[in-house]
């Protein structure tokens, strides 16, 4: 399914999550379950574009250590996620649950009761995340989500595409903050190629620095000299050329227009 909703629920009851994962991907709901907060927290917070609508439980455990079906799961968690929010991860979120203490949810916290809610939750979670800049792009966007996604072009890579899909969504001019990112999603696609082998590890493997002018002629089949890390001069060319030329060019036409971006430019707004 192209329009997936990406959800991380927060329960310490492994069989419900199970059968509700199974419910939601007939809603178009992909579950990542977590049974413990501080494992989800750590996962917001390594992969903040990942999610778009968390759903946690009224009554949980913080940690393996910790008791289970505790209150204080919630409070952490709703303390933490407000924390987050001041940081600029704002993740909308709903409580799921049998039973809960109503002092420990706050008044604007959408609350939905297991056994009983699932669906109303189900329809709550697609609107929320009509509102997921993330969503929205994976809507629009299926196969470079998927991209993104499988790992291949590294944790950062969606986080860079959604800079840049911003602009795109709100038609906004290209301006000097937003070209580095697009550079360095070229830099990331040339490692990912390095990776499966269709370029050549000197050009673009694991490096601090890809040479990204070798990459461009080397994706256009163009033959060029590049110096390895041992200071050599190394000739190469793609012979035969592995790339389809609607892939080169739009790396040689992003890579030209966004050479701006790697430097500072004082007139710049």
């Amino acid at each position: 399914m192209n329009n997936w909703i990406n959800v991380l629920i927060v329960d310490d009851d492994r069989r419900y999550v199970t059968i509700q994962a199974e419910n939601a991907a007939h809603h178009g709901i992909d579950m990542d379950h977590c049974l413990y907060w501080d494992e989800a927290h750590k996962r917001i917070v390594s992969d903040p574009h990942k999610y778009d609508v968390i759903v946690l439980d009224g009554k949980g455990q913080i940690n393996a250590a910790s008791e289970s079906e505790d209150i204080n799961h919630l409070k952490k968690a709703l303390k933490e996620l407000n924390i987050l929010e001041g940081k600029g991860i704002a993740i909308p979120y709903v409580v799921n649950t049998g039973y809960s203490e109503s002092s420990a949810i706050g008044y604007d916290v959408k609350v939905f009761h297991k056994g009983t809610g699932e669906q109303q939750l189900f329809a709550y979670i697609q609107t929320l995340a009509k509102g997921s800049h993330a969503y929205r792009m994976r809507t629009q966007f299926p196969r470079i989500a998927r991209a993104m996604e499988d790992g291949l072009l590294g944790g950062q890579s969606m986080a860079l595409f959604l800079h840049t899909y911003g602009y795109i969504e709100e038609k906004r001019t290209f301006t000097y903050v937003a070209l580095n990112p697009m550079r360095h999603l070229l830099e990331a696609f040339c490692l990912a190629l390095a990776k499966i082998g269709m370029l050549p590890e000197d050009m673009a493997g694991d490096g601090k620095r890809r040479n990204l002018s070798a990459c461009d002629h080397y994706l256009n089949g163009r033959e060029g000299r590049l110096k390895t890390a041992t200071n050599q001069s190394l000739a190469f060319k793609a012979d035969p050329n592995p790339f389809p030329q609607r892939i080169a060019t739009c790396f040689s036409f992003i890579l030209a227009n966004t050479n701006d971006g790697s430097h500072f430019n004082l007139d710049d707004e």
